[in-house]
């Protein structure tokens, strides 16, 4: 798949008949796309599939074609040529305690999941913002990677969420770069300036500077509309589309990849290679001090 255009090389396109029913062969087609498409793509939303389907050509710009991609994608799946992996969904969330069959379960499963924070000694604290949750696993594959503080605000932040991000930028207690991920959009740019306006003045409220909380735009732009000739939509009319200008686009809309490497090029702007690769040195000594304890022996249980 070409790393721009997003188009799948050899991809057969074809324009269905507007109002008619698709036929078998054109079903084929549609399926055999979205195959192709997603093998190139994955992990990725149902919706970030649909708009790289709209790149190719091969699907309607409205929701009768999103509806058409989630049917093809729920069927693709049910028949096993689209593993049930490669697609996430984050709209739904599973709250269960971690529990342990005994204390060495714990240790063993602990040297397994060790890991040591790269930034503690680093001047910078580097967050992410995402507007929504149904990219949380799309991006959290990078934030996860390099530790960085994903806050997903699921549209407009409550005061309350806000508040407690701006305890843990006070408890840091360095110079904090807050990089904003938000449709471009009326709704989007004004979670922006909202997220701007308050959460600093959060951060002096709890006792921190706000004048060290830096903010920018990491997408989407209209730049990189032009840039990746993303698709757009009509802007929906509201109080919040008064100055807003032309039509909009949704995050979903840039290609998995582009979005996860955009998201990590920015993170490692701000880390120290030889500073990482000493702490994971030190990650692995620990996890091997940890896998050679025995708590039978500890204790003296036979």
């Amino acid at each position: 798949m070409d790393a721009l255009s997003g188009h799948t090389p050899g991809l057969v396109r074809y324009a269905p008949q507007m109002g008619l029913r698709a036929t078998k062969a054109e079903m084929a087609v549609r399926y055999d796309a979205l195959v192709s498409i997603a093998a190139g793509i994955k992990p990725c939303t149902v919706r970030q599939l649909y708009y790289q389907s709209l790149a190719h050509g091969f699907m309607s710009k409205d929701e009768s074609g999103y509806t058409k991609v989630q049917r093809a994608v729920q069927h693709l799946r049910q028949v096993g040529r689209i593993p049930y992996s490669w697609i996430v969904d984050s709209s739904c969330m599973l709250y269960q305690a971690r529990t342990f069959t005994g204390v060495q379960d714990a240790l063993d499963d602990l040297a397994e999941r060790l890991r040591l924070d790269i930034w503690r000694d680093s001047p910078y604290r580097v967050e992410m913002w995402l507007e929504k949750r149904a990219l949380y696993g799309v991006v959290a594959r990078v934030t996860l990677r390099w530790q960085v503080p994903l806050y997903v605000s699921v549209g407009f932040s409550s005061e309350s969420y806000l508040y407690e991000a701006a305890e843990a930028i006070a408890e840091a207690d360095r110079e904090t770069f807050v990089f904003l991920l938000t449709d471009n959009d009326p709704s989007g740019l004004d979670i922006e300036k909202s997220i701007r306006r308050k959460l600093p003045k959060f951060v002096d409220r709890v006792g921190g500077y706000d004048k060290r909380v830096h903010f920018e735009r990491l997408g989407l732009t209209p730049e990189q509309v032009e840039q990746y000739n993303l698709p757009t939509r009509p802007t929906k009319r509201s109080t919040h589309s008064k100055n807003f200008k032309g039509e909009s686009t949704d995050l979903d809309a840039l290609r998995p990849a582009v979005l996860r490497d955009l998201i990590e090029d920015t993170i490692l702007r701000f880390v120290n290679p030889d500073e990482v690769l000493r702490i994971e040195r030190e990650e692995e000594l620990a996890r091997e001090g940890l896998r050679a304890l025995d708590y039978s022996r500890l204790v003296g249980v036979n």
